[in-house]
């Protein structure tokens, strides 16, 4: 065994790389689209406040309109909510980056299977080898 010192500090552009590494994981994974362009999901343990924030309204249905007597209604705004999948994928991209990724031929299950690939890593480095 050797006698490594563990480095304890990092500069913020360097930890997530680092770290995820250290983990056996990804900082997140670039898909190629259908159209050549490339978009990177980002690992769910990297992604910024706001974009936590989001992902975390659409989990617990906050994105949802609610009736008058505080019942839950499938509708933002007044409009359909669409699918739980889609608004989940448009939380983690954003409404630009999630329209550019279906143009290429992405749709929103795409998005969940590398959101639980890139968690599924942390539990079995051996997937994202």
């Amino acid at each position: 065994m050797t006698n490594r010192k563990i480095r304890r500090t990092f500069k913020l552009d360097e930890f997530a790389e680092q770290a995820t590494d250290a983990l056996g994981s990804a900082p997140g994974l670039d898909i190629e689209l259908d159209n050549g362009e490339h978009v990177t999901i980002p690992h769910p343990m990297l992604v910024d406040d706001d974009t936590q924030a989001a992902v975390e309204r659409v989990q617990r249905k906050e994105d949802l309109d609610h009736g008058p007597d505080g019942e839950l209604l499938d509708t933002i705004d007044g409009q359909p909510a669409g699918p739980f999948s889609v608004r989940f994928a448009k939380a983690v991209l954003g409404e630009a980056e999630y329209k550019r990724f279906s143009a290429g031929g992405g749709n929103a299950n795409h998005i969940g299977l590398a959101w639980q690939y890139l968690t599924k890593g942390l539990e079995d480095p051996k997937l994202l080898s």
